[in-house]
């Protein structure tokens, strides 16, 4: 059955919070969008593009007599935000959010909620390098994968009414363990943007050292342009992630460095044969995803 809400608050008028008022009211699915942010900026952002109704910078104000209330805010400030809103949250609201990591966070939240209050983890698969409501699309969701997180705390209608929503805007629902969740995406999101990093720090540091007079953005190809493309996306956020993320990601960084110090011992030894091997293995997966 397709929602409808009178009102939702998304706390954090970015990218991702800007698109999802927009999706939301260009499908119907809600009567009046208010956000909020930390950065008054973000909000008359949000404001000009029309994808919230209403601005608000008291956080309490802001979730008031909202049925839904989606964080749409960096990871290390939804608990916090939970405890601060406890007290003004409607009686049946739902909350929900859109971080890229899980696990012990929506245990945390679970349980910081009183009775006839709910939460439903979900992490949509449509971000973006860019972070800001200007750049915000009500289509971004069609056809994107959207990933929920439930536990056994989770409050079945209200799982539903969240599966609808993000239905409603075009999203695939896939319904995930958090634990899991961290997991997958620490290899399939979280590795790429460490590698992503990290190649773009290893050429300037083999510029600096090797040829310091240069002008390397001159030959730059646009295949280092697709593949570090992520880099570009906010510092502060991704090392939250990773944080959060840390005891997955350890683990993926050591299996990434194994497959590097292979790939050194077959240059080394202009073994041909190995390297073809190695780069047709990696071929196939690729042609395999695409």
């Amino acid at each position: 059955m397709r929602p409808h809400f009178s009102q939702i608050t998304i706390i954090g008028t970015g990218f991702i919070g800007g698109s999802i008022g927009l999706a939301a009211k260009s499908t119907g699915l809600v009567d009046v969008v208010v956000g909020t942010d930390m950065d008054d900026r973000a909000i008359k952002q949000a404001l000009a593009v029309r994808a919230i109704d209403r601005g608000q910078t008291n956080l309490s104000r802001a979730v008031k007599g909202s049925s839904l209330v989606i964080l749409a805010s960096p990871v290390e400030t939804f608990e916090e935000i939970v405890r601060s809103t406890i007290h003004v949250l409607e009686r049946d609201a739902i909350l929900s959010d859109v971080g890229s990591v899980k696990g012990q966070m929506v245990m945390n939240i679970d349980a910081l909620l009183p009775p006839h209050r709910y939460f439903v983890g979900t992490h949509p698969i449509a971000g973006s390098e860019k972070s800001s409501a200007a750049a915000s699309r009500a289509d971004l969701f069609n056809g994107k994968h959207c990933v929920l997180t439930p536990t056994t705390a989770t409050n079945a209608n209200a799982l539903n009414m969240i599966r609808s929503f993000w239905e409603s805007i075009g999203s695939i629902v896939t319904m995930m363990d958090p634990l899991l969740h961290d997991k997958i995406f620490g290899a399939v999101s979280h590795l790429p943007h460490m590698i992503a990093y990290a190649t773009l720090n290893s050429i300037a540091l083999i510029q600096e050292t090797i040829f310091p007079t240069a002008n390397t953005p001159t030959f730059l190809p646009p295949s280092l342009n697709d593949m570090t493309r992520i880099a570009s996306s906010s510092p502060s956020l991704w090392s939250e992630i990773c944080c959060r993320n840390a005891e997955n990601l350890v683990m993926m960084l050591e299996t990434y460095q194994g497959e590097i110090s292979k790939l050194t011992s077959l240059v080394r030894q202009r073994d041909r044969h190995g390297l073809q091997h190695t780069f047709t293995q990696a071929k196939n997966l690729r042609d395999q995803l695409c």
